[in-house]
Protein backbone atom coordinates (compact mmCIF):
# COMPACT_ATOMS: atom_id res chain seq x y z
CA UNK A 1 0.00 0.00 0.00
CA UNK A 2 1.33 3.39 -0.90
CA UNK A 3 2.34 5.60 1.96
CA UNK A 4 -0.52 7.45 3.49
CA UNK A 5 1.21 10.75 3.79
CA UNK A 6 4.06 12.18 1.82
CA UNK A 7 5.66 14.89 3.80
CA UNK A 8 8.10 17.40 2.45
CA UNK A 9 10.62 18.93 4.76
CA UNK A 10 9.81 22.43 5.68
CA UNK A 11 12.83 24.49 4.92
CA UNK A 12 13.06 27.67 6.67
CA UNK A 13 15.92 29.75 5.41
CA UNK A 14 16.22 33.04 7.08
CA UNK A 15 18.73 35.34 5.65
CA UNK A 16 19.04 38.29 7.84
CA UNK A 17 20.90 41.22 6.55
CA UNK A 18 21.32 43.80 9.17
CA UNK A 19 22.73 47.21 8.65
CA UNK A 20 25.61 47.94 11.08
CA UNK A 21 25.26 51.65 10.60
CA UNK A 22 22.21 52.05 12.89
CA UNK A 23 22.33 53.93 16.16
CA UNK A 24 22.44 51.97 19.57
CA UNK A 25 19.36 53.61 20.88
CA UNK A 26 17.37 52.60 17.79
CA UNK A 27 18.45 48.85 18.07
CA UNK A 28 17.37 48.77 21.70
CA UNK A 29 14.08 50.31 20.90
CA UNK A 30 13.29 48.11 17.87
CA UNK A 31 14.73 44.75 19.02
CA UNK A 32 13.57 41.65 17.04
CA UNK A 33 14.62 39.01 19.59
CA UNK A 34 11.10 38.73 20.97
CA UNK A 35 9.72 37.72 17.59
CA UNK A 36 12.69 35.43 16.88
CA UNK A 37 12.11 33.61 20.14
CA UNK A 38 8.42 33.08 19.37
CA UNK A 39 9.29 31.94 15.85
CA UNK A 40 11.87 29.50 17.20
CA UNK A 41 9.37 28.02 19.63
CA UNK A 42 6.83 27.65 16.84
CA UNK A 43 9.41 25.96 14.59
CA UNK A 44 10.37 23.55 17.38
CA UNK A 45 6.72 22.61 17.89
CA UNK A 46 6.29 22.12 14.14
CA UNK A 47 9.41 19.97 13.91
CA UNK A 48 8.21 17.86 16.84
CA UNK A 49 4.82 17.51 15.14
CA UNK A 50 6.48 16.42 11.90
CA UNK A 51 8.59 13.82 13.74
CA UNK A 52 5.42 12.58 15.41
CA UNK A 53 3.74 12.37 11.99
CA UNK A 54 6.66 10.38 10.63
CA UNK A 55 6.25 7.81 13.39
CA UNK A 56 2.46 7.73 13.02
CA UNK A 57 2.83 7.34 9.26
CA UNK A 58 5.13 4.34 9.73
CA UNK A 59 2.80 2.83 12.35
CA UNK A 60 -0.22 3.46 10.14
CA UNK A 61 1.45 1.80 7.15
CA UNK A 62 2.49 -1.18 9.28
CA UNK A 63 -1.03 -1.48 10.75
CA UNK A 64 -2.66 -1.19 7.36
CA UNK A 65 -0.32 -3.80 5.86
CA UNK A 66 -0.96 -6.07 8.83
CA UNK A 67 -4.73 -5.62 8.50
CA UNK A 68 -4.62 -6.18 4.76
CA UNK A 69 -2.45 -9.31 5.16
CA UNK A 70 -4.77 -10.64 7.84
CA UNK A 71 -7.77 -9.89 5.64
CA UNK A 72 -6.05 -11.54 2.69
CA UNK A 73 -5.46 -14.74 4.70
CA UNK A 74 -9.01 -14.62 6.04
CA UNK A 75 -10.49 -14.16 2.55
CA UNK A 76 -8.29 -16.95 1.21
CA UNK A 77 -9.68 -19.29 3.87
CA UNK A 78 -13.21 -18.18 3.02
CA UNK A 79 -12.56 -18.72 -0.71
CA UNK A 80 -11.15 -22.20 -0.06
CA UNK A 81 -14.14 -23.05 2.09
CA UNK A 82 -16.57 -21.67 -0.48
CA UNK A 83 -14.81 -23.55 -3.29
CA UNK A 84 -15.04 -26.77 -1.30
CA UNK A 85 -18.74 -26.24 -0.70
CA UNK A 86 -19.40 -25.33 -4.34
CA UNK A 87 -17.29 -28.30 -5.48
CA UNK A 88 -19.39 -30.59 -3.31
CA UNK A 89 -22.55 -29.04 -4.73
CA UNK A 90 -21.23 -29.55 -8.27
CA UNK A 91 -20.47 -33.19 -7.48
CA UNK A 92 -24.01 -33.58 -6.13
CA UNK A 93 -25.35 -31.91 -9.26
CA UNK A 94 -23.35 -34.29 -11.52
CA UNK A 95 -24.66 -37.29 -9.60
CA UNK A 96 -28.22 -35.97 -9.88
CA UNK A 97 -27.80 -35.30 -13.61
CA UNK A 98 -26.44 -38.81 -14.21
CA UNK A 99 -29.31 -40.25 -12.23
CA UNK A 100 -31.81 -38.15 -14.19
CA UNK A 101 -30.28 -39.31 -17.48
CA UNK A 102 -30.47 -42.93 -16.30
CA UNK A 103 -34.09 -42.51 -15.18
CA UNK A 104 -35.00 -40.85 -18.49
CA UNK A 105 -33.30 -43.62 -20.48
CA UNK A 106 -35.11 -46.29 -18.47
CA UNK A 107 -38.32 -44.29 -18.80
CA UNK A 108 -38.17 -44.35 -22.59
CA UNK A 109 -36.68 -47.85 -22.80
CA UNK A 110 -39.42 -49.53 -20.78
CA UNK A 111 -42.53 -47.71 -21.93
CA UNK A 112 -41.65 -45.58 -24.95
CA UNK A 113 -43.11 -42.23 -25.79
CA UNK A 114 -46.21 -43.26 -27.70
CA UNK A 115 -48.32 -40.20 -27.07
CA UNK A 116 -45.75 -37.85 -28.61
CA UNK A 117 -45.10 -39.88 -31.78
CA UNK A 118 -46.77 -38.16 -34.73
CA UNK A 119 -48.91 -40.12 -37.17
CA UNK A 120 -46.68 -40.70 -40.19
CA UNK A 121 -47.57 -43.57 -42.57
CA UNK A 122 -48.05 -44.19 -46.27
CA UNK A 123 -49.42 -46.97 -48.50
CA UNK A 124 -48.95 -46.78 -52.29
CA UNK A 125 -49.23 -49.33 -55.11
CA UNK A 126 -49.00 -49.83 -58.90
CA UNK A 127 -51.92 -50.74 -61.16
CA UNK A 128 -49.93 -51.48 -64.33
CA UNK A 129 -46.68 -53.39 -64.88
CA UNK A 130 -43.61 -52.42 -66.90
CA UNK A 131 -39.95 -53.17 -67.51
CA UNK A 132 -37.24 -51.65 -65.30
CA UNK A 133 -33.51 -51.25 -65.84
CA UNK A 134 -30.84 -51.98 -63.26
CA UNK A 135 -30.68 -49.11 -60.73
CA UNK A 136 -34.01 -47.58 -61.76
CA UNK A 137 -36.32 -46.28 -59.02
CA UNK A 138 -39.77 -47.89 -58.92
CA UNK A 139 -42.55 -45.32 -58.55
CA UNK A 140 -45.83 -46.35 -56.86
CA UNK A 141 -48.22 -43.64 -58.09
CA UNK A 142 -51.53 -44.80 -56.60
CA UNK A 143 -51.64 -43.55 -53.01
CA UNK A 144 -54.13 -45.08 -50.57
CA UNK A 145 -52.69 -43.44 -47.44
CA UNK A 146 -50.14 -40.64 -46.87
CA UNK A 147 -50.35 -39.45 -43.24
CA UNK A 148 -47.72 -36.74 -42.68
CA UNK A 149 -47.19 -36.17 -46.43
CA UNK A 150 -43.77 -37.86 -46.51
CA UNK A 151 -44.33 -39.92 -49.67
CA UNK A 152 -43.98 -38.34 -53.12
CA UNK A 153 -45.99 -40.20 -55.77
CA UNK A 154 -44.05 -38.44 -58.56
CA UNK A 155 -40.56 -39.58 -57.52
CA UNK A 156 -41.57 -42.66 -55.53
CA UNK A 157 -39.44 -41.49 -52.59
CA UNK A 158 -40.35 -41.16 -48.92
CA UNK A 159 -38.68 -38.24 -47.09
CA UNK A 160 -38.64 -38.44 -43.28
CA UNK A 161 -40.55 -35.48 -41.71
CA UNK A 162 -39.11 -36.29 -38.24
CA UNK A 163 -36.23 -38.27 -36.80
CA UNK A 164 -37.26 -41.73 -35.67
CA UNK A 165 -37.52 -45.47 -36.27
CA UNK A 166 -39.50 -46.37 -39.38
CA UNK A 167 -40.78 -49.69 -40.74
CA UNK A 168 -40.93 -50.23 -44.52
CA UNK A 169 -42.23 -53.07 -46.72
CA UNK A 170 -42.35 -53.66 -50.47
CA UNK A 171 -44.55 -56.20 -52.27
CA UNK A 172 -43.59 -57.24 -55.83
CA UNK A 173 -45.06 -59.50 -58.54
CA UNK A 174 -43.43 -60.82 -61.74
CA UNK A 175 -44.33 -62.06 -65.20
CA UNK A 176 -43.99 -65.77 -65.95
CA UNK A 177 -40.36 -66.73 -66.57
CA UNK A 178 -39.26 -63.13 -65.86
CA UNK A 179 -37.14 -62.02 -62.94
CA UNK A 180 -38.03 -59.18 -60.62
CA UNK A 181 -35.25 -58.14 -58.22
CA UNK A 182 -35.67 -55.08 -55.98
CA UNK A 183 -34.12 -53.46 -52.91
CA UNK A 184 -35.32 -51.04 -50.25
CA UNK A 185 -32.73 -48.23 -50.25
CA UNK A 186 -32.00 -45.76 -47.45
CA UNK A 187 -30.04 -42.86 -48.92
CA UNK A 188 -27.52 -44.84 -50.98
CA UNK A 189 -27.50 -47.94 -48.76
CA UNK A 190 -29.52 -51.08 -49.41
CA UNK A 191 -31.35 -52.21 -46.29
CA UNK A 192 -33.38 -55.12 -47.77
CA UNK A 193 -33.26 -57.09 -51.04
CA UNK A 194 -35.63 -59.68 -52.50
CA UNK A 195 -36.28 -61.46 -55.81
CA UNK A 196 -39.11 -63.47 -57.33
CA UNK A 197 -39.16 -65.90 -60.25
CA UNK A 198 -41.45 -68.67 -61.47
CA UNK A 199 -41.18 -70.38 -64.86
CA UNK A 200 -44.85 -70.99 -65.70
CA UNK A 201 -47.04 -68.42 -63.91
CA UNK A 202 -46.53 -65.06 -62.25
CA UNK A 203 -46.33 -64.84 -58.44
CA UNK A 204 -45.51 -62.31 -55.71
CA UNK A 205 -43.07 -61.77 -52.82
CA UNK A 206 -42.53 -59.29 -49.99
CA UNK A 207 -39.63 -57.94 -47.96
CA UNK A 208 -39.60 -55.69 -44.88
CA UNK A 209 -36.99 -53.56 -43.11
CA UNK A 210 -36.87 -51.23 -40.07
CA UNK A 211 -34.81 -48.06 -40.71
CA UNK A 212 -33.52 -45.39 -38.33
CA UNK A 213 -33.89 -42.06 -40.16
CA UNK A 214 -33.05 -38.42 -39.55
CA UNK A 215 -35.13 -35.49 -40.78
CA UNK A 216 -34.80 -35.12 -44.56
CA UNK A 217 -33.38 -38.58 -45.28
CA UNK A 218 -35.01 -40.63 -48.03
CA UNK A 219 -36.11 -44.24 -48.56
CA UNK A 220 -37.21 -45.68 -51.90
CA UNK A 221 -37.41 -48.93 -53.93
CA UNK A 222 -35.08 -49.58 -56.85
CA UNK A 223 -34.33 -52.47 -59.21
CA UNK A 224 -30.99 -54.19 -58.68
CA UNK A 225 -31.31 -56.34 -61.82
CA UNK A 226 -33.18 -55.84 -65.11
CA UNK A 227 -36.73 -56.74 -64.12
CA UNK A 228 -40.29 -57.08 -65.38
CA UNK A 229 -42.82 -55.96 -62.75
CA UNK A 230 -46.32 -57.35 -63.20
CA UNK A 231 -49.41 -55.58 -61.90
CA UNK A 232 -53.14 -55.67 -62.53
CA UNK A 233 -56.20 -54.40 -60.76
CA UNK A 234 -57.58 -57.83 -59.89
CA UNK A 235 -54.84 -60.20 -58.72
CA UNK A 236 -51.49 -58.47 -58.24
CA UNK A 237 -50.81 -55.17 -56.47
CA UNK A 238 -47.14 -54.34 -56.15
CA UNK A 239 -47.01 -51.94 -53.21
CA UNK A 240 -44.69 -49.87 -51.04
CA UNK A 241 -45.59 -49.00 -47.41
CA UNK A 242 -43.95 -47.32 -44.45
CA UNK A 243 -44.83 -46.20 -40.94
CA UNK A 244 -43.14 -44.29 -38.11
CA UNK A 245 -42.87 -46.61 -35.10
CA UNK A 246 -41.46 -44.09 -32.63
CA UNK A 247 -39.68 -40.76 -32.65
CA UNK A 248 -36.29 -39.97 -31.19
CA UNK A 249 -36.26 -36.87 -28.98
CA UNK A 250 -33.01 -34.92 -29.25
CA UNK A 251 -31.53 -33.71 -26.00
CA UNK A 252 -28.81 -31.25 -25.35
CA UNK A 253 -25.98 -33.07 -23.58
CA UNK A 254 -26.74 -30.60 -21.27
CA UNK A 255 -30.24 -31.56 -19.87
CA UNK A 256 -29.37 -28.93 -17.11
CA UNK A 257 -26.83 -25.95 -17.35
CA UNK A 258 -25.62 -23.85 -14.33
CA UNK A 259 -23.53 -20.64 -14.49
CA UNK A 260 -21.55 -20.09 -11.28
CA UNK A 261 -20.75 -16.52 -10.29
CA UNK A 262 -18.26 -16.75 -7.44
CA UNK A 263 -16.45 -13.43 -7.06
CA UNK A 264 -16.00 -10.12 -8.81
CA UNK A 265 -12.44 -9.01 -8.55
CA UNK A 266 -12.46 -5.45 -7.51
CA UNK A 267 -9.54 -3.24 -6.89
CA UNK A 268 -9.72 -1.16 -3.82
CA UNK A 269 -9.17 2.49 -4.62
CA UNK A 270 -6.07 3.66 -2.88
CA UNK A 271 -6.03 7.28 -1.98
CA UNK A 272 -2.72 8.85 -1.24
CA UNK A 273 -3.41 12.02 0.58
CA UNK A 274 -0.18 13.92 0.31
CA UNK A 275 0.25 16.92 2.52
CA UNK A 276 3.20 18.76 1.15
CA UNK A 277 4.42 21.49 3.33
CA UNK A 278 6.76 23.74 1.51
CA UNK A 279 7.62 26.87 3.35
CA UNK A 280 10.56 28.64 1.84
CA UNK A 281 11.24 31.94 3.45
CA UNK A 282 13.92 33.88 1.81
CA UNK A 283 14.33 37.25 3.32
CA UNK A 284 16.73 39.45 1.57
CA UNK A 285 17.25 42.81 3.06
CA UNK A 286 19.25 45.32 1.30
CA UNK A 287 21.57 47.21 3.71
CA UNK A 288 23.28 49.34 1.13
CA UNK A 289 20.77 52.15 1.45
CA UNK A 290 21.62 55.18 3.46
CA UNK A 291 20.30 55.54 7.08
CA UNK A 292 18.23 58.54 6.35
CA UNK A 293 16.35 56.72 3.51
CA UNK A 294 15.62 53.25 5.24
CA UNK A 295 12.72 53.36 7.75
CA UNK A 296 13.57 52.74 11.33
CA UNK A 297 11.98 49.39 12.34
CA UNK A 298 11.48 47.81 8.79
CA UNK A 299 12.97 44.36 9.79
CA UNK A 300 10.62 44.14 12.76
CA UNK A 301 7.62 44.47 10.43
CA UNK A 302 8.82 41.54 8.32
CA UNK A 303 9.36 39.34 11.39
CA UNK A 304 5.87 40.10 12.62
CA UNK A 305 4.37 39.01 9.33
CA UNK A 306 6.51 35.87 9.34
CA UNK A 307 5.33 34.92 12.83
CA UNK A 308 1.70 35.35 11.81
CA UNK A 309 2.30 33.06 8.82
CA UNK A 310 3.89 30.38 11.05
CA UNK A 311 0.93 30.50 13.41
CA UNK A 312 -1.46 29.94 10.52
CA UNK A 313 0.69 27.03 9.27
CA UNK A 314 0.63 25.42 12.72
CA UNK A 315 -3.18 25.73 12.82
CA UNK A 316 -3.38 24.09 9.37
CA UNK A 317 -1.18 21.22 10.52
CA UNK A 318 -3.43 20.64 13.54
CA UNK A 319 -6.40 20.56 11.19
CA UNK A 320 -4.60 17.99 9.01
CA UNK A 321 -4.00 15.90 12.11
CA UNK A 322 -7.72 15.63 12.68
CA UNK A 323 -8.34 14.87 9.02
CA UNK A 324 -5.77 12.04 9.18
CA UNK A 325 -7.59 10.47 12.12
CA UNK A 326 -10.89 10.77 10.30
CA UNK A 327 -9.37 9.18 7.21
CA UNK A 328 -8.07 6.21 9.20
CA UNK A 329 -11.48 5.70 10.78
CA UNK A 330 -13.19 5.93 7.38
CA UNK A 331 -10.79 3.40 5.82
CA UNK A 332 -11.39 0.90 8.63
CA UNK A 333 -15.13 1.48 8.36
CA UNK A 334 -15.04 0.91 4.58
CA UNK A 335 -13.05 -2.31 4.98
CA UNK A 336 -15.44 -3.61 7.63
CA UNK A 337 -18.42 -2.70 5.45
CA UNK A 338 -16.85 -4.51 2.48
CA UNK A 339 -16.24 -7.54 4.66
CA UNK A 340 -19.90 -7.68 5.70
CA UNK A 341 -20.99 -7.11 2.09
CA UNK A 342 -18.88 -10.05 0.86
CA UNK A 343 -20.29 -12.25 3.62
CA UNK A 344 -23.80 -11.38 2.46
CA UNK A 345 -22.84 -12.15 -1.16
CA UNK A 346 -21.41 -15.55 -0.16
CA UNK A 347 -24.50 -16.32 1.90
CA UNK A 348 -26.78 -15.34 -1.00
CA UNK A 349 -24.82 -17.55 -3.41
CA UNK A 350 -25.00 -20.47 -1.02
CA UNK A 351 -28.74 -20.03 -0.69
CA UNK A 352 -29.19 -19.87 -4.49
CA UNK A 353 -27.08 -22.99 -5.07
CA UNK A 354 -28.89 -24.76 -2.27
CA UNK A 355 -32.22 -23.86 -3.90
CA UNK A 356 -30.95 -25.25 -7.22
CA UNK A 357 -29.97 -28.53 -5.56
CA UNK A 358 -33.41 -28.73 -3.92
CA UNK A 359 -35.08 -28.11 -7.29
CA UNK A 360 -33.05 -30.85 -8.94
CA UNK A 361 -33.92 -33.24 -6.14
CA UNK A 362 -37.60 -32.46 -6.67
CA UNK A 363 -37.24 -33.08 -10.40
CA UNK A 364 -35.50 -36.37 -9.67
CA UNK A 365 -38.29 -37.47 -7.36
CA UNK A 366 -40.92 -36.40 -9.89
CA UNK A 367 -39.22 -38.41 -12.64
CA UNK A 368 -38.96 -41.41 -10.37
CA UNK A 369 -42.65 -41.14 -9.61
CA UNK A 370 -43.40 -40.72 -13.31
CA UNK A 371 -41.32 -43.78 -14.10
CA UNK A 372 -43.22 -45.84 -11.58
CA UNK A 373 -46.51 -44.68 -13.09
CA UNK A 374 -45.21 -45.38 -16.57
CA UNK A 375 -44.12 -48.86 -15.59
CA UNK A 376 -47.56 -49.42 -14.09
CA UNK A 377 -49.12 -48.58 -17.44
CA UNK A 378 -50.71 -45.27 -16.46
CA UNK A 379 -48.95 -43.35 -19.24
CA UNK A 380 -49.40 -45.84 -22.07
CA UNK A 381 -52.51 -44.28 -23.54
CA UNK A 382 -52.50 -46.58 -26.58
CA UNK A 383 -54.87 -49.50 -25.82
CA UNK A 384 -53.61 -52.99 -26.55
CA UNK A 385 -55.47 -53.96 -29.72
CA UNK A 386 -53.92 -56.75 -31.80
CA UNK A 387 -54.88 -60.11 -33.27
CA UNK A 388 -53.17 -63.06 -34.97
CA UNK A 389 -55.21 -65.88 -36.52
CA UNK A 390 -54.38 -68.78 -38.85
CA UNK A 391 -55.98 -71.71 -40.62
CA UNK A 392 -54.87 -75.34 -40.64
CA UNK A 393 -57.12 -76.34 -43.54
CA UNK A 394 -55.60 -76.96 -46.96
CA UNK A 395 -56.86 -77.74 -50.46
CA UNK A 396 -60.01 -75.74 -49.84
CA UNK A 397 -61.50 -74.21 -52.96
CA UNK A 398 -62.45 -70.54 -52.66
CA UNK A 399 -64.59 -68.64 -55.12
CA UNK A 400 -64.20 -65.00 -56.16
CA UNK A 401 -65.14 -62.46 -53.45
CA UNK A 402 -65.37 -65.16 -50.76
CA UNK A 403 -64.12 -64.10 -47.34
CA UNK A 404 -61.33 -66.27 -45.96
CA UNK A 405 -61.87 -67.25 -42.35
CA UNK A 406 -58.86 -67.93 -40.14
CA UNK A 407 -60.52 -69.85 -37.29
CA UNK A 408 -57.53 -70.62 -35.05
CA UNK A 409 -56.96 -67.52 -32.96
CA UNK A 410 -53.50 -67.16 -31.39
CA UNK A 411 -54.00 -63.60 -30.13
CA UNK A 412 -57.02 -61.31 -29.88
CA UNK A 413 -56.23 -58.34 -27.60
CA UNK A 414 -59.21 -55.99 -27.56
CA UNK A 415 -61.57 -58.62 -29.02
CA UNK A 416 -61.81 -56.99 -32.47
CA UNK A 417 -61.37 -60.16 -34.54
CA UNK A 418 -64.30 -62.53 -35.10
CA UNK A 419 -63.13 -66.10 -35.80
CA UNK A 420 -66.59 -67.05 -37.10
CA UNK A 421 -66.78 -64.43 -39.85
CA UNK A 422 -63.04 -63.77 -40.29
CA UNK A 423 -63.71 -60.02 -39.99
CA UNK A 424 -61.85 -57.52 -37.77
CA UNK A 425 -63.97 -54.62 -36.44
CA UNK A 426 -62.12 -51.57 -35.10
CA UNK A 427 -62.88 -50.92 -31.39
CA UNK A 428 -61.13 -47.50 -31.65
CA UNK A 429 -60.29 -45.03 -34.38
CA UNK A 430 -56.62 -45.02 -35.33
CA UNK A 431 -53.88 -46.23 -37.65
CA UNK A 432 -53.75 -50.04 -38.02
CA UNK A 433 -51.22 -52.39 -39.61
CA UNK A 434 -52.54 -55.55 -41.31
CA UNK A 435 -50.77 -58.46 -43.00
CA UNK A 436 -51.96 -61.62 -44.72
CA UNK A 437 -49.82 -64.64 -45.48
CA UNK A 438 -51.18 -67.21 -47.97
CA UNK A 439 -49.84 -70.51 -49.31
CA UNK A 440 -50.90 -72.40 -52.42
CA UNK A 441 -50.77 -75.95 -53.71
CA UNK A 442 -48.45 -77.01 -56.53
CA UNK A 443 -49.52 -75.47 -59.85
CA UNK A 444 -52.50 -73.83 -58.16
CA UNK A 445 -53.20 -70.12 -57.89
CA UNK A 446 -53.84 -68.32 -54.64
CA UNK A 447 -54.98 -64.71 -55.15
CA UNK A 448 -56.24 -62.65 -52.18
CA UNK A 449 -56.84 -59.03 -51.21
CA UNK A 450 -57.00 -57.15 -47.89
CA UNK A 451 -60.30 -55.25 -47.90
CA UNK A 452 -61.26 -52.18 -45.86
CA UNK A 453 -64.98 -51.44 -45.96
CA UNK A 454 -65.39 -53.03 -49.45
CA UNK A 455 -62.25 -51.25 -50.77
CA UNK A 456 -59.18 -53.28 -51.69
CA UNK A 457 -56.09 -51.89 -49.92
CA UNK A 458 -53.55 -54.66 -50.72
CA UNK A 459 -53.40 -57.68 -53.04
CA UNK A 460 -51.02 -60.58 -53.66
CA UNK A 461 -50.75 -63.71 -55.82
CA UNK A 462 -48.98 -66.99 -55.10
CA UNK A 463 -48.14 -69.59 -57.74
CA UNK A 464 -45.44 -72.16 -58.41
CA UNK A 465 -45.61 -74.87 -61.04
CA UNK A 466 -43.29 -77.29 -59.24
CA UNK A 467 -43.75 -76.67 -55.51
CA UNK A 468 -46.15 -75.34 -52.90
CA UNK A 469 -45.03 -71.87 -51.77
CA UNK A 470 -46.30 -68.80 -49.94
CA UNK A 471 -46.77 -65.06 -50.42
CA UNK A 472 -47.65 -62.08 -48.23
CA UNK A 473 -49.34 -58.70 -48.46
CA UNK A 474 -49.24 -55.78 -46.04
CA UNK A 475 -51.48 -52.72 -45.65
CA UNK A 476 -51.63 -49.63 -43.42
CA UNK A 477 -55.22 -48.57 -42.86
CA UNK A 478 -56.70 -45.53 -41.13
CA UNK A 479 -59.92 -46.73 -39.47
CA UNK A 480 -62.85 -45.25 -37.60
CA UNK A 481 -64.77 -47.02 -34.83
CA UNK A 482 -66.81 -49.84 -36.38
CA UNK A 483 -64.84 -50.02 -39.65
CA UNK A 484 -64.14 -53.56 -40.86
CA UNK A 485 -61.13 -55.22 -42.46
CA UNK A 486 -61.02 -58.77 -43.84
CA UNK A 487 -59.32 -60.96 -46.47
CA UNK A 488 -61.19 -61.96 -49.63
CA UNK A 489 -60.42 -64.15 -52.64
CA UNK A 490 -59.85 -62.22 -55.89
CA UNK A 491 -59.52 -65.25 -58.18
CA UNK A 492 -60.64 -68.92 -57.83
CA UNK A 493 -57.98 -70.21 -55.44
CA UNK A 494 -56.81 -73.21 -53.48
CA UNK A 495 -55.36 -72.70 -49.98
CA UNK A 496 -52.62 -75.03 -48.80
CA UNK A 497 -51.51 -75.52 -45.17
CA UNK A 498 -49.26 -77.98 -43.31
CA UNK A 499 -46.61 -77.94 -40.58
CA UNK A 500 -44.32 -75.84 -42.80
CA UNK A 501 -46.90 -73.43 -44.19
CA UNK A 502 -49.20 -71.39 -41.95
CA UNK A 503 -51.70 -69.17 -43.81
CA UNK A 504 -52.47 -66.31 -41.39
CA UNK A 505 -54.14 -62.93 -40.93
CA UNK A 506 -52.88 -60.41 -38.35
CA UNK A 507 -53.36 -56.80 -37.34
CA UNK A 508 -52.26 -54.29 -34.71
CA UNK A 509 -53.23 -50.75 -33.63
CA UNK A 510 -50.20 -48.46 -34.12
CA UNK A 511 -51.58 -45.20 -32.72
CA UNK A 512 -54.84 -43.39 -32.11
Amino acid sequence: MAGYYSFEAIVFLTVLCYSAASEPDIETQCSKFKYDKQMLETMVRMEAKMNQWDKEKENFEENMLSIMEHRKVEMKREFVKQNEQIGQMLDDYEKIREELNYITAQFEKVAGNFTKTPKIAFNAYIRSGRNYDNGQTIVFPDVLLNEGGGYDKITGMFTAPVTGLYYFSVHICHEAAKYVVVAIVHGHTKVAVTSEYENIKGSCSSVMAPVKMSVGERVYVKCTHPSVLRADSQYRWPSFTGVLLNMYVCRHSSLFIIHWYLLSKRRMACYNSVRAFLFLTLVCYSTASEPDIEPECSKLEYDKKMLETMVRMEAKMNQWDKEKENFEENMLSIMEHRKEEMKREFLNQKQQIGQMIDDYKKIREELKAAQREKLAGNFTKIPKIAFNARTKYSRTIYVVAQTIVFPEVLLNEGGGYDKITGIFTAPLAGLYHFSVHICHATAKFMVVAIVHMDTDVAMTTGYDNDYSSCSSAIALVKMEIGDRVYVKVAYPSTMYADNYRWPSFSGVLLNI
